[in-house]
Formats: structure tokens, C-alpha cells, sequence
């Protein structure tokens, strides 16, 4: 056995995980939850995965349809969110936002 395996083998009771995991269990963990948290583009994931090729990281490893629809949501929201939401002003004064109403 080699002296790698035997510092997996270690970490991976330490860590409380399944006797089975292998060191590509980890990488696919990693390249997966980068590419599906919405926080970054597709060639960053490819760059901090270390993928030569951009269809390996993108179709073997970021669930593309999730990833996409996550992405799209964070670069949408971010780039509106310097909109204050509408207000409308009552007859007394008051005002209330058009999602929902405020105690003024």
C-alpha cells in the first residue's frame, strides 16, 4: 500500500466518511458544488478544477442544467439589485411597497 493511500485511508475515517471513498470522490464533490452554487462561471470552475478541457468539467462533473439555472438567477439578481422596489403613497401620507406593505 502506498504511503498516499495510507494518509487517505487515514483522512478518510477521520473525516467520517464511507471506508470506500476514493480521492476522485473528493474532486467530483468539489468540481460538482462549485459548478452547481451559482458563485461561479463555468471556465472558472473549469480553471479551479484544473481540467484541460472544458467539456470534461461541464459535462462530466457540473450537472449543466442546475448549474445554468443558478448562474442565470445570481448574475439576473445581482445586476437589478441596486433597484429600490417600487413605492405607492396613500392618501394619508404613508407609503407601502408594491410586494408588500409597510408600517409607516
Amino acid at each position: 500500500m502506498s504511503d498516499f493511500h495510507q494518509k487517505w485511508r487515514k483522512a478518510v475515517k477521520q473525516a467520517g466518511l464511507p471506508d470506500r471513498t476514493r480521492f476522485h470522490d473528493l474532486k467530483h464533490f468539489y468540481t460538482t458544488t462549485l459548478g452547481g452554487s451559482g458563485k461561479h462561471d463555468p471556465k472558472t470552475v473549469q480553471e479551479l478544477s484544473r481540467h484541460a478541457k472544458f467539456s470534461e468539467t461541464w459535462d462530466t462533473y457540473a450537472h449543466p442544467p442546475l448549474a445554468v439555472e443558478e448562474v442565470m438567477v445570481t448574475v439576473f439578481g445581482t445586476t437589478f439589485s441596486h433597484i429600490d422596489a417600487p413605492t405607492t403613497s396613500l392618501r394619508n401620507g404613508a407609503t407601502f411597497m408594491a410586494c408588500a406593505a409597510s408600517a409607516s
